[in-house]
């Protein structure tokens, strides 16, 4: 059975200094797409699920102040072992791969997003901060890698050390403020959105903003746009730092 590297910790790590502070950490739990068993897996490191879907709906929503880590052994996590698309993050919680190069989330052509987080007015207005986090997973084969949406409360959650591609939009970060909220303040750290039609698109309607902070990332041989944040009624922000923007089909950067 895989071993968990130590190197999952200096993530950890990482990923907290990048919030606001450290937070405490639940319980963890774990899957592996080759060895767990959804069936008989207790989502521990020695006996861990399967898909990252049933351990999203055996965790619920970790306490106030708390975090909860859901740990990806290597292998390729898709609907051919049961994975149900979108992957829907609660606040708080962690999904953090064995490295890019290693763990493969493979929508197989999901029309959806694999892995989203919402703040819905005429949901349960979840807010996502910081401590959310999606770390060391290569994301493929999906309408979209990631998919931000808020039409209420902010969702700005840590993307880190990610490659999407082979989607439609790598990451899609959509406010709709056309209620008078919506707020999005993603940051990105070491991700590569490349292969896709765009690599990253953030709109926003109605009086909502988006401020979006990509580091040490690269948006390129996209076959439309780099980065794309036209059609804007509210607010968008796009900052780039050591970021790198080319070979893409239509434009770089298109606003």
């Amino acid at each position: 059975m895989f071993t968990w590297p130590r190197t999952l910790v200096r993530i950890l790590a990482l990923g907290s200094a990048l919030a606001l502070g450290p937070a405490a950490l639940a319980a963890d739990s774990y899957v592996d797409a080759l060895l767990g068993s959804d069936a008989s897996g207790n989502g521990t490191s020695a006996s861990p699920w399967r898909t990252v879907t049933h351990a999203i709906g055996q965790i619920g929503d970790p306490p106030a102040g708390e975090t909860h880590a859901i740990h990806l052994a290597p292998g390729t996590y898709s609907p051919t072992i049961g994975e149900v698309f979108p992957l829907a993050l609660r606040p708080r919680v962690q999904l953090i791969g064995a490295g890019s190069a290693d763990t493969l989330i493979d929508g197989e052509g999901a029309a959806t997003g694999l892995v989203s987080m919402r703040s819905e007015q005429a949901g349960e207005g979840l807010s996502f901060e910081r401590d959310t986090q999606v770390v060391g997973l290569t994301l493929s084969n999906a309408r979209y890698g990631i998919h931000l949406y808020s039409d209420w409360l902010g969702v700005a959650p840590t993307l880190e050390e990610l490659v999407v591609h082979g989607t439609e939009i790598g990451i899609f970060i959509q406010v709709d403020g056309n209620q008078g909220a919506g707020s999005s303040d993603a940051l990105l750290r070491d991700v590569q959105s490349m292969d896709n039609g765009i690599g990253l698109s953030a709109p926003v309607l109605g009086q909502g903003s988006t401020t979006c902070t990509a580091i040490d990332s690269l948006f390129s041989q996209n076959s439309d746009y780099g980065i794309r944040a036209d059609g804007v009624v509210g607010s968008s922000r796009i900052v780039l730092k050591r970021a790198r923007v080319d070979s893409n089909g239509i434009d770089g950067i298109h606003a």
